[in-house]
């Protein structure tokens, strides 16, 4: 059965393309902005280290100044941020690590930096 191309089916049809078009564009802006998060994410366990070593730093610093009254509570700080890295840690290496390694944005040592 042949159907006559008229303007109506035609501009349907376009449209149905720009439509699929469209999604497709949308899909790919997505795709590239998940990969940008996925570096952010995994960059901030760099973060967290250098947090880490500022907080320890403060805690022996304390302990050496003699300020025992808060060493107590500083060792808990130093504790829980290195519990809050360890937790980003696992975030990571579950979620962000295995899409980086796919798309070869990640190196043995960590991720790649574009230079």
């Amino acid at each position: 059965m042949n159907v006559p191309l008229t303007v109506v089916t035609l501009a349907g049809s376009v449209a149905l393309l720009l439509c699929g078009v469209r999604m497709v564009q949308t899909g790919v802006q997505r795709a590239c902005l998940i990969l940008m998060a996925l570096n952010q994410f995994a960059g901030e366990k760099e973060n967290f280290r250098n947090l880490e070593t500022v907080a320890t730093e403060a805690h022996f610093e304390r302990l050496r100044s003699g300020r025992i009254d808060t060493a107590e509570t500083s060792a808990l700080h130093v504790d829980a941020l290195r519990h809050l890295k360890d937790v980003n840690a696992h975030l990571v290496a579950g979620a962000a690590y295995p899409l980086l390694e796919y798309k070869g944005q990640l190196l043995a040592s960590g991720l790649r930096h574009e230079t």
